[in-house]
């Protein structure tokens, strides 16, 4: 059986993880329950961390919108999914999806659509089952269906896969 860990030893361990990577305050919290510390002593491990700026909320969610966007392309929709599971404040997850770069984000989308395509062989833009197997595929990547749509329709105008 291991012992407690004193509220010194949690909040260096603590200390160092938000060193390594951004976190969020639901992140450290769960890792606070999982050492056995809760309450009151919880809160203000947390607090301390906060007022020293180990951990940011919002600087938590930009990090984590601008990863998804970037190295994963990911929509808007499950981007929020995501950061609403990880309990960051709703004003906070909407000034971070606002930020995104529409450009960037049309892109990707486009990417996305194409890499689809190309995936699908020999099935073209003219048949309604290929156009609606991209877009329940950009919508399960989390973007939006009318922003799927209409890309789906300027690949199909363009005909540049």
């Amino acid at each position: 059986m291991r012992k407690e860990l004193t509220d010194n030893e949690a909040m260096v361990r603590l200390e160092d993880l938000c060193a390594r990577a951004e976190r969020c305050t639901h992140e450290l919290r769960q890792k606070l329950y999982g050492w056995r510390i809760t309450g009151a002593r919880a809160d203000a491990i947390i607090n301390s961390l906060v007022d020293r700026r180990f951990v940011d909320d919002e600087r938590f969610a930009r990090a984590f919108v601008n990863d998804r966007v970037r190295f994963q392309r990911r929509g808007r929709l499950i981007i929020r999914r995501d950061l609403m599971v990880k309990r960051v404040p709703a004003a906070i997850i909407d000034a971070a999806l606002a930020a995104i770069d529409e450009d960037t984000y049309s892109d990707n989308l486009i990417h996305t659509l194409r890499v689809k395509l190309r995936a699908m062989g020999s099935e073209t833009l003219s048949d309604p089952m290929a156009r609606q197997k991209l877009l329940r595929h950009a919508v399960s990547r989390g973007y939006e269906p009318s922003l799927a749509a209409a890309a789906i329709r300027s690949l199909k105008e363009g005909s540049e896969c």
